[in-house]
Formats: C-alpha cells, structure tokens, sequence
C-alpha cells in the first residue's frame, strides 16, 4: 500500500486522526492473510505555490525513484501495489503511471504490478460551468489561501497542468481496481462554495470503478478514527 497526499498536504497528517492512519493501523486487522507492506509518500507540496515550471514532473519522478529503490532494497520488486491518493495526490498518481509507462526500462516492475488505487475527493473532471482546471485551481486557493499575489498567474498555470494530466490516462486505468470516495458535507470556512470536489467531478463513470459516498468534508473524506467508524 503506497499513500500519496494532496497539495499542502503532509506523509502523516493527511491521513491521521489522533494517533491512527486507518491503513497502517485497522485495515491489517481484517485482513492478516495478506501481510501488508505500508508507505505513505511525503513531497514537498508547498512549492505549487510558487507555479515553479515542470515541479510535478518532479514530484513524480521522486516518487518513483524512492518507490523503485525501496522495492529493489526490500526484494519485493514482484509484490502487488495498491494506491492510495486523496485529492490531487490522486493526479500525481495518475502522471506516475504515465511516467512508468513511458520508462518501463527504469519503472516496469512498477506499472506491472500496480493493482489498483483508491481515490479519495480526487477531480478527474469538470462540473456543471467549472471546468477542471478551475476545480484545480479552486482546490490550490484553498490549501494556500494566503498565498502572494503576484504568484496567482503561476498557480493557474499549476491548476492548467494538473488538469492536463487528469483528464488524461484512461486506457492505464482500465486494468487497475479502482475505488473512489468522494466527500458529501462541505468544507468548515467554505460553505457558500459547497463540496471542493463533488460527485459527477469525483467520479471516473468506468467499469470498473466503485464509488463510495463517504459523510465527511474534503479533509475529512481520506481520514477514519476506528474500525466502529461508517466512513471505515
């Protein structure tokens, strides 16, 4: 299981509530059988504020690296991979897959043995009037809310690529199981705009996707407290 955070996210503090991260801490418990092997990928998310050129190139390609050798160094370049992405970790989890389709030489163990991933308030599409990229950029303005004027001309240009590569990759989803969670309350602070990510955005509409309404806002939507909890 490989976990990958959103923009302004955290490796940790993402996916925690209190002291438990759902997938290291109660998913082993219902299924001992399969003996997990838990990461979550840290990056330093932050610098989207700045629209730096070709910084998601750069988020994947640590991704990859630090994921190829920790399979190389453990002897586990054969174990299956589930993905798990909340928010737009879910696009940079779609650009990895490009990535290592396009290298198979360096990252073929790694496209070969992705199994499947689950989205949690991921955009893959525009709703109603707002388009993608909007969507992306909405989502930025909210993770930096205090961000420099003078750099919001840059963050449009990160929302153009994000979305670029999110409307992009369907015939590499097709193989994988997908799960898609996506939020139904709005987000404290946020309420005239409603969900950051609604439903015909969240989901894929594919056949082989199984959507999951969760009660929670978009922070909340990715994080479970315990096995009682319903978002579990």
């Amino acid at each position: 299981v490989v976990a990958i955070h959103g923009l302004n996210g955290h490796a940790i503090n993402t996916w925690r509530v209190g002291e438990t991260i759902w997938f290291r801490d109660l998913l082993p418990t219902l299924i001992p059988e399969a003996s997990l092997r838990v990461s979550t990928y840290g990056y330093s998310s932050e610098l989207a504020s700045s629209g730096a050129k070709g910084q998601m190139l750069d988020f994947v390609l640590g991704l990859l690296s630090a994921l190829e050798a920790l399979r190389t160094s453990t002897k586990t370049s054969n174990i299956p991979i589930f993905f798990i992405c909340h928010s737009l970790g879910g696009i940079v989890f779609k650009k990895c897959l490009l990535m290592a389709n396009d290298r198979t030489k360096l990252y073929g163990s790694i496209i070969s043995s992705t199994i499947g991933v689950a989205f949690f308030g991921t955009p893959h599409r525009g709703s109603g009037a707002a388009s993608l990229s909007k969507i992306c950029l909405d989502i930025i303005h909210i993770m930096y809310p205090n961000v420099r004027s003078d750099l919001v001309e840059n963050l449009k240009r990160t929302a153009e690529e994000l979305a670029d590569i999110g409307s992009s990759t369907p015939e590499l989803l097709e193989p994988l199981s997908i799960i898609t969670a996506y939020e139904m309350r709005p987000l404290d602070g946020f309420r005239p705009v409603g969900r950051i990510v609604s439903r015909e955005s969240a989901l894929l509409n594919i056949s082989n996707e199984i959507a999951i309404p969760i009660d929670g806002d978009h922070r909340a939507v990715c994080r479970c407290p315990s096995l009682e909890d319903t978002r579990f």
